[in-house]
């Protein structure tokens, strides 16, 4: 008898560690969906047979073929290539259903073919949809493969994943992924609509922002996602005790080349360089200031402030009738010879002294497109709103193997800070616009005034290239073309 109620205490112990165990994952482990990855990125190409298999071809995971029974991704053989496949397909015939997809609880169209009367769609959430008239036939599709994240603990300190109460947070794509901090293993979380590209915490929860900014909040309490707006009003009154600005290159390695970081302290009324904490070598780390003034480090608080509250407060920025005069001149002149053509020539933007591009690339600019923007020069009128607008777009065109960075860093007196990034290969004028991370908060930073105070406060040799005005010229014209085609040099 007396073993048996030791057995029955061992027992009883067993299951109570499971229980223990687990519940310090059920937070998040309460509407865990799957295990395995759902395919739902645009893939290269997605045909059908014409014994009707689906076929994706998948850049992470080579060529996929549909088990609609259970509802699995499977890899084909290695030997079979998507060419060889894609030549037994039915041709895409003219799309006729997919209007009556719109609003669909499935997610938006990322891939569609249309064979007859049906139409096969692969949706942002993972869908494969067959649409035939107005009846949807829905999988949710997912990898043959477990979750596989190249995720490292490190990269808590970037903005792709946080850990909070014993557990890893994890964007990618439009999910959230999580595990226990003692697990290897990754499990889908929540899902959203749309893109997620940072992931931070604080006291009260984990957050998440989507492409256009807009942030969330996970509420653990019901396993969801709710919006989330920041209070910023104490933000200006902060008190900023150091300074710290970096300027590098990101290889394709993740190694870092061509950069410095320079910390500068506080002391009475300037931020002076910290001797120790140089790290770097090269002309620019030579040429940096040595001191920067209290009062330029509060400008920049103030005007950053002013645009992460939607607040316009931007430099003037004037296109004279000399400037656009130089540029019409200059454009006319090389149209000359060609005067009387009529053929699609181009001629190549290393022509032309007002787009300053990198030196790695180059524009193709027809001849027509050339002679349009002559003659909308003779009347050109570009309002100063219009201006800002085209001075802090997003410049989208990143190099295959480098990414290029230049950071500051605002330090607080509380522990709190404010960085100003940007990581475009070719960046706009004044490198705007800047992405601007509060706490791990970020926001998207359209202000010229914002550039304009980083490119005083560091003598112009932070954002050498891309702070004048011949610059802002180029990118006003580029813009004003709208027709540009960029090709690696």
């Amino acid at each position: 008898m007396e073993s048996y109620i030791k057995y029955l205490k061992l027992t009883f112990l067993t299951i109570f560690s499971f229980i223990f165990n687990f519940a310090s994952f059920a937070t998040p482990a309460g509407t865990i969906r799957d295990s395995f990855e759902i395919v739902r990125r645009k893939p290269a190409n997605m045909t059908i047979t014409e014994n009707n298999d689906i076929y994706i071809y998948d850049y992470r995971n080579g060529t996929l073929k549909a088990d609609l029974e259970s509802k699995i991704w499977k890899s084909v053989n290695d030997e079979i290539s998507f060419s060889e496949i894609n030549t037994q397909t039915y041709p895409i015939e003219k799309k006729t259903n997919t209007l009556q997809f719109q609003d669909s609880l499935y997610g938006n169209i990322i891939y569609e073919y249309t064979k007859g009367n049906d139409s096969w769609l692969l949706t942002n959430l993972g869908y494969l949809c067959k649409l035939s008239g107005k009846i949807i036939t829905a999988y949710k599709m997912r990898a043959e493969r477990p979750i596989q994240l190249n995720a490292k603990e490190k990269d808590t300190l970037y903005n792709s994943m946080t850990y909070y109460n014993g557990i890893y947070y994890y964007a990618r794509y439009n999910s959230i992924y999580c595990k226990d901090g003692n697990s290897g293993n990754w499990y889908r979380y929540l899902d959203s609509d749309k893109d997620l590209n940072y992931v931070w915490k604080d006291h009260n929860g984990v957050y998440m922002c989507d492409e256009n900014f807009d942030k969330y909040q996970i509420n653990q309490e019901i396993d969801s996602i709710k919006p989330y707006v920041e209070n910023l009003a104490n933000l200006k009154d902060k008190q900023i005790s150091k300074l710290i600005i970096e300027r590098g290159t990101i290889g394709c390695e993740d190694g870092y080349t061509d950069g410095f970081k320079i910390v500068y302290k506080l002391k009475n009324k300037h931020f002076i360089v910290d001797e120790k904490t140089i790290y770097g070598e090269g002309n620019i780390l030579k040429e940096m200031p040595r001191k920067i003034t209290k009062s330029s480090t509060e400008n920049l608080l103030l005007y950053s402030y002013k645009a992460m509250c939607g607040i316009i407060d931007t430099i003037p920025f004037e296109l004279t009738d000399k400037d656009v005069k130089k540029i019409k001149d200059e454009i006319d002149s090389k149209l000359e010879p060609f005067k009387e053509s009529q053929n699609e020539l181009f001629l190549f933007s290393e022509d032309f002294s007002f787009i300053n591009e990198d030196e790695d690339f180059i524009y193709i600019i027809k001849i027509n497109d050339l002679r349009n923007l002559s003659a909308k020069l003779d009347t050109i009128k570009i309002t100063k709103d219009i201006l800002n607008t085209i001075l802090t777009d997003p410049n989208l065109n990143y190099y295959t193997t480098e990414q290029r960075y230049r950071i500051v860093k605002l330090i607080m007196n509380d522990g709190s800070w404010l960085k100003f990034e940007n990581k475009a290969y070719c960046p706009n004028y004044l490198c705007c616009p800047w992405t601007t991370l509060y706490n791990g908060n970020p926001f998207i930073v359209k202000s010229l005034a914002v550039g304009k105070c980083i490119d005083d406060m560091t003598k112009g040799k932070l954002l050498a290239g891309y702070n004048e005005k011949e610059y802002a010229l180029g990118r006003i014209i580029i813009h004003l073309l709208g027709t540009e085609q960029k090709i690696e040099n």
